[in-house]
């Protein structure tokens, strides 16, 4: 009975944990270098590249 608790207590963490780092996630696709997050540690630029947003070095 303890082993069906238990697993129920994980799974329901798996999907807690899932649907937060889903919600968390931003759209990558961009159309110029403003729609972009600015999630880039210094030296690095945000930069929108092919629709796509990248940390590059400038």
């Amino acid at each position: 009975m303890a082993t069906i608790h238990k697993f129920v207590y994980v799974m329901i963490l798996i999907i807690f944990h899932f649907l937060v780092l889903t919600k968390g996630l931003d759209d990558p696709h961009c159309a110029t270098d403003d729609d972009c997050k600015n999630v880039c540690v210094p030296p690095r630029v945000r930069q929108c590249l092919w629709s796509n947003c990248y940390c590059n070095v400038k």
